[in-house]
């Protein structure tokens, strides 16, 4: 990528997000994995943290927490506890943190508390759904918005 502009490794970079991740989780067997699911997600927020925030220097908690926010919602308010359990899932791929669900019917209880445990619950299909409306709204606003777009560029 050594050879690329900014744009086109921003670009580049935007387009294995949606071939590594978001396609398989939906066209393969991935999605009836709630562990496979979130490592997949934490690695594209990740990623897409690191684009849009403005510390170029930020570590992968700060730029998991950077995205979330941007994702909004309870994922903003939760993110620290979701960023707890992406931390056990990719440090010992056990979750040892929260309630994990993949059922296709809407939850009430995604992304919140279980006080009696202090667990969180996460329905991954919905966390997916989620996510991938802020990867498309990410994409619009790096079309329309040059400041995100050249920090962005700067990142990559």
């Amino acid at each position: 990528m050594s050879h690329q502009t900014g744009q086109d490794a921003v670009d580049a970079y935007l387009r294995i997000i949606e071939e590594r991740i978001v396609r398989p989780i939906k066209k393969t067997g991935v999605e009836e994995s709630c562990t496979a699911t979130l490592l997949l997600l934490f690695a594209a927020i990740d990623g897409l943290g690191k684009l849009l925030d403005a510390d170029d220097h930020a570590g992968s908690n700060k730029r998991i927490r950077t995205f979330l926010d941007y994702m909004g919602g309870d994922y903003k308010v939760r993110k620290k506890k979701l960023l707890g359990l992406r931390n056990s899932l990719a440090h010992s791929a056990i979750n040892v943190e929260s309630f994990l669900s993949r059922t296709e019917t809407p939850s009430d209880h995604h992304l919140k508390e279980v006080r009696s445990v202090d667990f969180i619950y996460v329905n991954t299909l919905l966390m997916y759904r989620d996510f991938v409306d802020a990867f498309l709204r990410f994409r619009a606003d790096l079309a329309s918005n040059p400041t995100l777009r050249t920090r962005a560029e700067r990142t990559s």
